[in-house]
């Protein structure tokens, strides 16, 4: 019946970070007309700061015999992240706060509507993506060091923003595979992304803002065997030109302490480099059991041993 319809299509939404505290929520998705029509709506609540976030969207495939454009129209108010990460999301590292650790992201809140298209070209892997947005930014004055271990860590302070409405457009363009895996498989993949505020549509800061995010793996020895030494790379980039906001700064990302992807700095844990401007080249080499086999180990193939060598430089 509708009553069992409507419990199958819901989920719920939950993390903890030092500003929402305790988030709850639940979010409903339905798909009508032949699944050619999506509409998601979600709502919860922020015990922290005792804000309600909310929002709708509805997503439409209009071409009869292909999936490959779509357009969206939605409205959100929730709780962001005031940084972009390129490898980790808020509830992915919600647990960090919660068992002890330093709060990875800063938070603000943001209220507006968005309006976006997205083709993926047939046969080549290649999305390009446009999206316009207007929001209403406001900083969060709150935080909190609650953890569930005891472990008297004290978060720090969550920083204001540059209040304000933002009008921007977007236009990106997405190539490749694998980016999404976090160094688990190999990626070749390439995104670009151009933002650009103006105040004559309405927002409080003119500026331009440029990203590009390449990965690539190469095959280096033993190419014959069905899992080869390989090179792995990364170049993450971005710069602005204009009056930036804080909010829309850029990150080189940083390790968790018990994980660290690809394209992280292993060195530097818990909290990114920040920056306006950005750039870090990551690199990795996985010699595969090659070096074990080559001191003669018994089974050294079939251990699953691998020695890789990385390294990494970035500055912002």
């Amino acid at each position: 019946g509708p009553i069992r319809k409507l419990i199958n299509n819901l989920s719920v939404d939950a993390r903890f970070n030092r500003v929402d505290a305790v988030y709850g929520g639940l979010k409903h998705e339905r798909r009508y007309a032949d699944r050619r029509v999506r509409s998601r709506v979600r709502m919860g609540y922020s015990s922290g700061y005792e804000e309600l976030n909310y929002g709708a969207d509805i997503s439409w495939w209009p071409l009869q015999t292909t999936r490959r454009f779509a357009v969206t129209l939605g409205y959100d108010a929730v709780t962001d992240t005031r940084y972009d990460s390129d490898l980790f999301k808020k509830e992915l590292l919600s647990t960090m706060p919660l068992f002890g650790y330093s709060d990875y992201f800063d938070y603000y809140r943001k209220e507006g509507v968005f309006l976006g298209a997205a083709y993926r070209f047939r046969g080549s892997g290649t999305t390009t993506r446009v999206r316009y947005k207007f929001e209403n930014h406001k900083s969060i004055d709150f935080k909190t060091s609650y953890d569930i271990v005891g472990a008297s860590m004290i978060q720090r302070l969550n920083p204001p923003i540059n209040e304000g409405n933002l009008s921007s457009l977007s236009l990106s363009l997405e190539s490749g595979e694998g980016a999404e895996a976090l160094g688990v498989i190999g990626a070749d993949n390439i995104k670009i992304e151009v933002e650009q505020s103006l105040e004559i549509i309405g927002s409080d800061w003119d500026f331009t803002r440029f990203n590009i995010d390449i990965y690539r793996r190469y095959s280096t020895f033993y190419k014959r065997r069905f899992i080869p030494n390989s090179l792995d790379l990364r170049l993450n980039a971005g710069t602005y030109i204009g009056d930036l906001p804080v909010q829309k700064n850029g990150t080189i990302d940083a390790s968790l302490g018990y994980f660290t992807p690809f394209g992280a700095f292993k060195s530097k844990r818990y909290t990114p480099y920040e920056g306006a401007s950005f750039i870090a080249l990551h690199a990795e080499h996985n010699f595969r059991s090659t070096p074990f086999e080559a001191l003669g180990i018994p089974n050294a193939a079939k251990s699953g041993l691998s020695l890789i060598v990385f390294g990494g430089a970035g500055r912002t």
